[in-house]
């Protein structure tokens, strides 16, 4: 019977948990894989992944299993539009900034997910939180 070596321990498993971190990098650069977080959506701002249609929530999904190996800079190198990223002014922005965004925030990254509707979030290291998905163009100017 093989011994268990008694300096590896197991995590124990709460029910208490509810938000459980699978991977947190020590340091990202531009290189490493993009990682798609819904922890931040802001559901009370009317652009919540609830006010989504059927369509636009496969749409999501489709989004970002397409992006699911890009790295950072897979992302900025695609432009705009497609599966790229681009810039938007947090004072452009409509809704309410969540109280947890600091006032020297510049921007947000939007990303599409459904033709040219973007949702709209934050790097914070190699993670893109989803704050917004602006399916009615109603969220900021598109121009």
């Amino acid at each position: 019977m093989a011994r268990r070596d008694k300096s590896i321990r197991r995590p124990g498993i709460t029910q208490q948990r509810k938000n459980i971190r699978l991977y947190e990098p020590q340091s990202c650069s531009n290189d490493s894989k993009v990682i798609f977080s819904f922890e931040q959506v802001q559901e009370e701002s009317g652009f919540g992944f609830s006010e989504l249609d059927k369509h636009d929530k496969s749409a999501v999904s489709e989004a970002l299993f397409k992006r699911r190996n890009f790295s950072w800079n897979d992302l900025i190198q695609a432009g705009k539009y497609g599966l790229g990223t681009e810039k938007i002014p947090v004072r452009s922005v409509k809704a309410s900034k969540p109280k947890f965004i600091t006032e020297d925030a510049k921007d947000y990254l939007a990303l599409r997910f459904n033709g040219k509707k973007p949702m709209l979030g934050y790097r914070e290291g190699g993670v893109f939180y989803i704050l917004y998905f602006d399916s009615k163009y109603s969220l900021y100017n598109h121009g």
